[in-house]
């Protein structure tokens, strides 16, 4: 039988080959010529069996590499979404910036990297914008402001002026009367009543004046609850006319507030006396001095009067707004102005029919 591996055994004694059998199928061979026994040693095996197990490990490799390569490709597209999510959300908050939002705000990604870090400084930027925006507002309000009460101060100012001297004489004259007329009680106490009258209306013009003029505060170290209690006593007459009970609440030890004496005095006055009118015969009311840190504290004053409506509240401090005859309207604006100039803040809660509370914050002792 001519057998591939039988020929090729007698040049290379030994070895291994493919080829096809006597039966036409695909195998592989090998071969050993043994010489001493003059025989030739050849074995087959199907090629499909031989290569079954190479196939297999063939197979088994080929189906790692795919699974693989489409495991690298999933966490490929988890990793540039989990970068690009952030990167489209910066995108979104930057174009509301562009557009005037500047409350935008971004969730920085867990992971601690470049982009957690650019998404925070990013937050910190639009907060500070927003800062930035209030802050300017606010001084432009106050500039407006300002300019308004600068013209219409003056306009006030040249009016007083012009009022006040034929006031004087019509004092000037009322007195006179009064000592010729000392015999007639009834053209006496018309006379006084007179006398009451121009001295109420001197003190309005005294309160436009001041309205009108500019304020130049001399800035001292007052110590807070002893100025409290001083202010106090000096309106106990007035407070004890209405039958109202005032009661002074103050933090200790005594706070120090830098602040003008006598703005300070007016400020304080004139809110007991609001407080006062507000209030109802033998209401309360009550002044406490606070220090929430040494550089800033201030007093607070709450009364059970009859409460400020709404719309009226948004115009409390409003030139010549009031909602008692015969005033000027000018008293908070005052108040208003004299906190201010001691670089000061005031505020005002009310409820009508519940009562009104007012805070004045100013600025204490520095270190």
């Amino acid at each position: 039988m001519d057998i591939p591996p039988a020929r090729a055994a007698i040049k290379d004694l030994s070895g291994s080959m493919q080829y096809t059998s006597f039966l036409g199928e695909p195998v592989v061979g090998a071969y050993v010529n043994m010489l001493e026994y003059d025989w030739i040693l050849v074995g087959e095996l199907d090629v499909r069996e031989a290569l079954a197990h190479v196939r297999s490990i063939y197979e088994r490799t080929a189906l790692i590499l795919i699974l693989s390569l489409l495991a690298l490709l999933v966490i490929t597209l988890v990793l540039a979404r989990s970068w690009a999510q952030p990167i489209v959300r910066l995108t979104k908050a930057s174009e509301e910036v562009a557009a005037g939002n500047y409350e935008a705000f971004v969730t920085p990604p867990r992971q601690l990297d470049e982009l957690h870090l650019l998404t925070i400084s990013f937050n910190r930027m639009t907060r500070a914008l927003q800062t930035g925006r209030e802050m300017l507002a606010h001084a432009q309000r106050k500039l407006i402001q300002q300019e308004k009460m600068a013209a219409i101060g003056g306009l006030v100012t040249s009016i007083v002026h012009e009022m006040r001297n034929p006031l004087s004489s019509i004092k000037m004259n009322l007195r006179l009367l009064q000592r010729n007329l000392t015999a007639d009680g009834t053209a006496t106490e018309h006379l006084s009543l007179a006398s009451q009258e121009a001295g109420r209306l001197e003190a309005m013009l005294k309160e436009l004046l001041d309205y009108g003029k500019p304020v130049e505060p001399t800035i001292v170290p007052i110590a807070l609850n002893e100025f409290v209690l001083a202010v106090c006593t000096d309106l106990a007459d007035i407070v004890q006319q209405g039958n109202h009970d005032l009661m002074i609440v103050n933090v200790e030890p005594s706070p120090v507030v830098l602040a003008d004496h006598e703005l300070l005095r007016r400020t304080l006055e004139n809110l007991i006396r609001n407080a006062i009118d507000a209030t109802d015969p033998g209401g309360k009311i009550t002044l406490t001095t606070f220090s929430e840190t040494k550089s800033c504290v201030g007093f607070v004053l709450n009364d059970s009067g009859h409460g400020i409506k709404e719309s009226a509240l948004e115009r409390i401090f409003d030139p010549f707004f009031t909602t008692h005859d015969g005033g000027t309207g000018l008293g908070m604006s005052n108040v208003k102005k004299f906190v201010e100039v001691m670089n000061g803040d005031i505020e005002i809660d009310s409820t009508e029919g519940e009562g009104t509370e007012v805070t004045v914050t100013l600025m204490g002792e520095i270190d």
